[in-house]
């Protein structure tokens, strides 16, 4: 367990890079349109919940983006393990 953490940080710069390219797709289309749908859902009814909305999104966003950052540093230990 404190191994798996030690080579996660020790690899975390080396894949900073594929990260960011990782989820830089993603970031621009699907709170948007997702946000819009919900938004127009649900702005007849209260007018604070659309304001909610987009964080609860933002905020589910970060969780995946953090288990996929997991996941590929799991991966990237995995190959490296398998290469030793």
């Amino acid at each position: 367990m404190f191994q798996i953490l030690f080579h996660h940080h020790h690899h975390h710069h080396h894949h900073h890079r594929h990260r960011y390219h990782l989820f830089f797709p993603e970031e621009n289309p699907v709170p948007r349109s997702s946000a819009r749908m919900a938004s127009s859902q649900i702005a007849p009814s209260t007018l604070v919940r659309p304001s909610i909305v987009p964080f609860l999104l933002s905020l589910l966003l970060f969780v995946i983006r953090g288990l996929a950052s997991l996941f590929y540093c799991y991966l990237s230990l995995v190959d490296f393990v398998l290469n030793l």
